[in-house]
């Protein structure tokens, strides 16, 4: 019964994140034509541009700020474009609804002891052993669980909760899902 629950959030969870995502998209062009994002402490206490207006928490990015770093996974990020251009494709594109797993109900916090785990792959965020064939893990804590699907160079596929087998371990202290652990619905190409 529970497999049930966890598979049924899925599609729950991607129709909220699409309507909040398209709501957005008017929402953060207008705060970042008018640059209205102020510096305030960040999720992990290091100062970050975030959304002014309390109503545009959701939208705005408690982790990284509204304005994406220069150097995004190892490769330069929106270079040479205006802070309203980066801040728009960031929070409105890249980091969609961004907040809303630090949201009780849509987000929880990790524990180590709860999380279980099958695949073949620990950790999916590590690099990927030599060789090819597909990399899978499937984890779950309670009702959230997470999918990660990789072949290398072609195709990548995560849904649910941003779970991995390693965190049964514990966690790295600069890991926000130790905090927080939110929702994600990625297809695009393999590392």
């Amino acid at each position: 019964m529970m497999w049930i629950i966890r598979i049924a959030l899925w599609p729950l969870m991607i129709a909220l994140s699409l309507v909040l995502s398209i709501l957005g998209l008017p929402i953060v062009g207008y705060l970042a034509w008018r640059r209205d994002w102020t510096l305030a402490p960040g999720a992990n206490g290091r100062a970050v541009f975030r959304w002014a207006p309390p109503w545009a928490w959701l939208w705005s990015n408690l982790e990284d700020g509204v304005i994406p770093p220069p150097m995004v996974n190892g490769q330069p990020y929106l270079m040479g474009k205006s802070d309203r251009w980066r801040a728009f494709v960031w929070c409105a594109w890249r980091n969609k609804v961004s907040n809303l797993r630090f949201t009780r109900g849509f987000g929880f916090t990790v524990k180590p002891a709860r999380v279980h785990s099958i695949g073949n792959n620990r950790n999916l965020y590590e690099p990927l052993p030599a060789g090819g064939g597909w990399f899978w893990s499937l984890a779950w804590q309670g009702p959230y669980a997470g999918l990660w699907l990789l072949r290398r160079g072609a195709l990548q596929l995560r849904i649910g909760w941003t779970l991995v087998p390693a965190d049964e371990d514990g966690f790295d202290t600069r890991d926000l899902r130790q905090l927080w652990c939110g929702f994600t619905f990625q297809l695009n190409r393999g590392a």
